[in-house]
C-alpha cells in the first residue's frame, strides 16, 4: 500500500513539472517570435492544440502572454505575445 502511494506520488510530481517545463518552453518561445499564432506555434515546437492552449492558458492566467484574434488572407488566427513589462509592474 505504502509503495503504491509513493509510486502514485511520484508520477504527480512527474506530472507537474512537466507541465511547468512546458509553460517555461512556451513562454521563451514567444518572447523569442512575438506575434506568432497558434498554430506557428504548434508546428514549429512540433506539439498538440492541446498542449498548446493548456499552456497558453496558464500563460494568460498569469498575464504573462496576451492573445488577439487577427484574420490574415481570409483564415482567422489567435496571435500571441508577450505582456509588455511595464504592465507587469506592480504600483
Amino acid at each position: 500500500m505504502q509503495k503504491t502511494i509513493l509510486k502514485t506520488q511520484s508520477a504527480t510530481l512527474k506530472r507537474e513539472n512537466m507541465g511547468k517545463m512546458t509553460v517555461d518552453i512556451l513562454y521563451e518561445f514567444i518572447n523569442r517570435h512575438p506575434n506568432t499564432s497558434v498554430s506557428e506555434i504548434k508546428a514549429k515546437l512540433n506539439w498538440s492544440t492541446g498542449k498548446v492552449h493548456s499552456a497558453l492558458r496558464n500563460l494568460e492566467k498569469s498575464h504573462l502572454v496576451k492573445s488577439r484574434i487577427i484574420i490574415k488572407n481570409g483564415r482567422t488566427f489567435k496571435e500571441i505575445y508577450s505582456t509588455p513589462w511595464k504592465e507587469l509592474l506592480v504600483d
